[in-house]
């Protein structure tokens, strides 16, 4: 799953004109973890796997913790 979000990603944002130049896959605090890496770059690219919002709002989301402790900009592609 997370190679079809991350290819999917990509082609969005090539798209959209956005070079995309790195990528990273990784196991424990994620969010955490895409916070401290992606705050070196201009913009966040994350995604929340299709949950409605009473799902995110119950059990949480990494999309929604990054966007809500990253000190650059987050796209929350849907």
């Amino acid at each position: 799953a997370w190679k079809e979000g991350c290819t999917n990603a990509k082609a969005l944002l090539r798209a959209m004109g956005i070079n995309v130049n790195h990528t990273q896959v990784g196991v424990g605090d994620v969010a955490k973890s895409i916070v401290e890496v992606g705050n070196a770059y201009g913009t966040i690219v994350v995604s929340d796997e299709k949950r409605t919002h009473l799902q995110r709002v119950f059990k949480g989301s990494i999309a929604t913790t990054v966007v809500q402790t990253a000190e650059t900009t987050v796209l929350d592609v849907r």
